[in-house]
């Protein structure tokens, strides 16, 4: 079975942690005996434009001058309402994916198509080649379905895909009335990555303090992820709770703004901003930690969670689309509403207070993962199946 992805966002080189859902989802089907060819952009730190990774070939387009290109250059799409020279290299971002696409699927048995973005070069080449084509919706794309300048766009991508998948059923039910078929496929976790660890031996090789409540928020520093909601919560806790850690993991553009609010709040010998982390230094922070907070204003399915849950982490986070799919209130965690960081505070504080409450959450949290078969195999396994029922 030979099958194309085609996606905006891939690890630019063996190691680079951008993307690797999609990294861990072509991993387990090429494992699985399918003959991947990826097409995604090739990114300033990218080291070869085609390579082989894994059994993953890959093939990258450039759109500009490698100087130049910004459009992807964060991992994903970027904000053109706050970039007017991104939106100029979107027409030829596209003209090139599309080239790339119809070039490579020359001679696949099946194109999938990662975002709705990917999906304008997925139609035309379904067109053109005449294969089937697969759409998966990972969260931030449906926004175009509010959009009055994407949504036509949107539709036409969704209305001409032959299947369209999410990791979640919130999303699946926004479209189902404009989509052929749909299914939901949960996204997996590597739990031979993030898995329990003593946490005492964790923290002293992270030089992490051993008599404190640890908690990590793992993340984009943007606006959606909602981070500053949790700093603003901050306060009230350690009015109540003076014995506590909080480890921001991530980066992006409102780096410098959260730093000066931890020093409005006088809070910075609370916080640390650790940066970005490879998916191995993330499992062992996770494993050092007792909380994960997840404050978005939107998500897909987070995998953040799914990883917590392996870790052994109880989580708090905002009810926001896929998310409930997986914290289960009071029972692996806590759900609050968004933009509440009154809320953020209390749920903390109903953790902090009462170890045997947080243990008990935790067990619950790492049971979900083995109760729901949430692993990158059955993720793979349900892919394959899929594509089976274009080519019999």
């Amino acid at each position: 079975m030979k099958v194309c992805f085609v996606t905006t966002s891939f690890p630019a080189y063996q190691g680079d942690i951008q993307s690797p859902f999609i990294y861990e989802l072509a991993k387990h089907l090429v494992k699985q005996n399918v003959d991947l060819t990826v097409v995604c952009p090739n990114y300033k730190k990218s080291k070869a434009k085609n390579e082989v990774m894994e059994g993953i070939l890959v093939r990258r387009f450039s759109y500009f001058p490698k100087v130049l290109q910004t459009l992807t250059e964060k991992g994903r799409i970027a904000d053109f309402r706050k970039n007017v020279w991104s939106l100029f290299q979107l027409p030829w971002f596209l003209t090139a994916m599309i080239w790339k696409t119809c070039r490579e699927s020359k001679e696949v048995d099946l194109i999938h198509c990662q975002w709705a973005l990917s999906g304008i070069a997925g139609v035309i080449a379904k067109k053109l080649r005449r294969k089937p084509l697969v759409v998966t919706l990972r969260g931030e794309d449906l926004k175009a379905i509010t959009n009055p300048l994407m949504r036509p766009v949107f539709k036409w991508v969704i209305n001409n895909a032959d299947y369209c998948t999410s990791n979640n059923e919130f999303h699946m039910n926004q479209i189902k009335h404009l989509a052929k078929q749909t299914r939901v496929i949960r996204n997996g976790v590597n739990t031979a990555v993030f898995k329990i660890r003593p946490k005492q031996a964790m923290r002293k090789k992270l030089n992490l303090p051993q008599n404190k409540t640890l908690v990590l928020f793992i993340g984009w520093l943007v606006e959606r992820k909602g981070i500053h909601y949790l700093l603003d919560a901050i306060p009230e806790v350690i009015k109540k709770h003076k014995e506590v850690e909080f480890l921001l993991i991530g980066e992006g553009h409102l780096y410098e703004s959260l730093v000066q609010k931890t020093q409005q709040h006088n809070i910075e010998a609370y916080v640390r901003f650790l940066g970005k982390k490879s998916q191995q230094q993330v499992a062992e922070y996770m494993s050092a930690a007792d909380i994960l907070v997840l404050p978005s204003l939107y998500e897909g399915m987070p995998n953040v969670v799914m990883e917590a849950f392996a870790s052994g982490l109880p989580v708090i986070a905002t009810d926001v689309c896929g998310t409930s799919e997986l914290v289960q209130h009071k029972v692996n965690g806590l759900l609050i509403q968004p933009k509440k960081p009154q809320e953020i505070a209390q749920s903390l504080l109903t953790f902090l207070q009462n170890k045997q409450l947080t243990n008990k959450y935790a067990k619950a949290a790492q049971q979900t993962i083995q109760k729901q078969h949430l692993t990158w195999e059955k993720c793979a396994e349900s892919h394959i199946k899929l594509y089976k029922e274009f080519l019999r």
